[in-house]
């Protein structure tokens, strides 16, 4: 069917006047305009005045003022209209209906367009997250899909919150989804309509926006917007964001595409630490591929015996007498060399092979313990993620212990100040284990959040100094505060001191004055193969027990 312009009533040939044409076209559902060559609405029949949000008064109306579309799908139309673009096209207005439009020119230059639903429009709830009344992943991969069809540059921002799961652990879930709904409502009011803006799940938004290399300027905005700090029931709480940018067509002309892409930069960003802004790259792909390949690699290492230990030692600051070694987990790829801990480890935790990587770990550990002298100690260091089961992990040590006739005593449990967050939980599993002989220490100690009442809350056998302050020893009278203090609390508790990464004889001169009990580090000793741990005693001129 073809539509007439008031202005030419016949042009088409046809026979009724137009006022007549447009009663006659309030029988279809399908939505009719006519649009003059002025960009004014000369006929609209019911379906599109109910669609497009079109009053019954429309005539002689601007287009882009009467239709009821989000800014950035009145640009899109107007292209649409100016013949810029080919139909049909998908289109949105704002009550959520999805529409296909399709254009035609008439002979007096007036543009003909009719408008379909495409699919029926799902609830609104259904349409939406429930938690922050964004947009949900299908609407969004949606909205998505059709501004990449309609040629403009557009920008995908995938955003993840720093420091939620602190939030979340600390204050509660509720407190959590509070911060969420805080969150939605920051990115709502910061962006434009013409942006779509959801949560995918979890902590992490997204927003698609019709941008260029602004895009990035956009996304530092977003990180300054969302690390203000936020009033949770009468409780401060502050996080932050990191973001990954890709762009249509660069980087990808679909959803699928350009998530994954953004994906990839939201990894580097949360790689290179927090508040950071990263645009996707070819060297990103490239690592991505690396990484799949280096992730396969790792889970068939473990089954295969790849891995090593190597053990470092630790001597008294005082007699320099030796008192056991620290195990850490060491992969010498059989094709790219040794791959440093800090790759493999923390793929591990994501592909959940952490925790019988962990248990390798403990069981060689205390295996080759077995063949030290019988007052040497050695130290394991335990993830998070071993805490979560409260029952496994005492479980598998003392199974571990069994097995291996390693005394209790023998063996020290390291853990990291992350490793607290849910601490009562923590603290729990670390007292039944500590109540079997086994020593449980704190590494790192310094660089987390809570350390003073973890320590009053629970009997820790030592403390481990963070490398960062050491390093800055004789250099820094800042850094030995932080040292001198530390020991001085370990003291009043009746804790030990360990001074990590020692390298210098006016480093540990400084530990063993600021009060420090135990030294380790490249000073002593570069960690070493198991093979090589029998000849290290003997270096380091150990007394044989009697």
């Amino acid at each position: 069917m073809q539509l007439l312009p008031k202005t030419q009533p016949r042009a088409l040939g046809l026979g009724p006047p137009a006022a007549t044409t447009a009663s006659l076209l309030d029988c279809t559902g399908t939505g009719l305009l006519a649009v003059a060559c002025d960009g004014r609405i000369t006929i609209a029949n019911a379906a599109a005045r109910h669609v497009l949000g079109i009053p019954a008064d429309h005539d002689r109306l601007d287009l882009e003022a009467a239709v009821a579309l989000s800014p950035s799908e009145r640009a899109r139309l107007r292209e649409l209209v100016g013949g810029n673009l080919e139909g049909p096209l998908q289109f949105y207005t704002e009550f959520g209906m999805r529409l296909a439009i399709t254009r035609r020119t008439a002979p007096d230059g007036s543009v003909l367009l009719s408008f379909e639903e495409s699919a029926p429009a799902a609830p609104a709830a259904a349409r939406t997250d429930a938690l922050t009344g964004l947009a949900d992943r299908h609407v969004f991969n949606e909205r998505l899909a059709a501004l990449c069809d309609s040629g403009s540059e557009v920008a995908l921002l995938m955003i993840d919150l720093d420091r939620f799961k602190l939030v979340n652990d600390t204050l509660g879930h509720q407190a959590g989804d509070a911060l969420l709904r805080l969150v939605g409502q920051r990115l709502r009011s910061t962006f434009r309509n013409a942006d779509v803006v959801s949560r995918f799940g979890g902590d992490e938004f997204a927003i698609a926006a019709v941008a260029g290399p602004e895009a990035t300027s956009i996304a530092e905005r977003i990180v300054k917007v969302l690390s203000r700090p936020y009033l949770i029931e009468e409780q401060s709480a502050v996080v932050g964001a990191s973001i990954g940018i890709a762009y249509a067509p660069v980087h990808g002309c679909d959803p699928v595409s350009l998530t994954r892409a953004a994906d990839l930069a939201l990894y580097q960003a949360k790689a290179d630490g927090r508040g950071n802004v990263r645009v996707f790259n070819s060297e990103l792909d490239r690592r991505a591929r690396n990484r799949g390949t280096l992730a396969g690699d790792l889970r068939r290492a473990i089954p295969l015996r790849q891995l090593e230990l190597h053990f470092q030692p630790q001597i008294t600051l005082k007699t320099r007498e030796l008192t056991g070694f620290e195990a850490l987990v060491r992969w010498p790829h059989p094709e790219l060399g040794n791959i440093p801990p800090d790759q493999f480890i923390p793929m591990a935790e994501e592909m959940g092979l952490i925790i019988p990587l962990g248990e390798w770990v403990l069981n060689e550990a205390c295996e080759q313990a077995m063949t030290w002298p019988g007052h040497l100690t050695v130290a394991v260091n335990v993830s998070p993620k071993q805490l979560v089961d409260p029952e496994r992990l005492p479980r598998t040590i003392a199974a571990t212990l069994a097995k291996t006739g390693l005394p209790a005593n023998r063996l020290e449990i390291e853990i990291t100040e992350t490793a607290l967050v849910n601490e009562a939980q923590a603290l729990a599993v670390l007292s039944k284990i500590r109540s079997t002989g086994v020593r449980i220490s704190m590494d790192d100690f310094g660089t987390g959040y809570s350390s003073l009442s973890q320590l009053r809350r629970f009997p820790f056998d030592k403390i481990k100094i963070d490398r960062s302050f050491v390093r800055d020893l004789g250099g820094s009278a800042e850094a030995s505060a932080v040292v001198r203090a530390i020991a001085a609390l370990g003291q009043s508790l009746g804790m030990g001191t360990v001074a990590e990464g020692v390298e210098t004889s006016d480093q540990e001169a400084i530990c063993r004055d600021d009060g420090c009990s135990t030294m380790q580090g490249y000073l002593v000793s570069r960690p070493v193969p198991a093979g090589a741990v029998a000849d290290l005693i003997d270096d380091l001129r150990i007394p044989q027990p009697t």
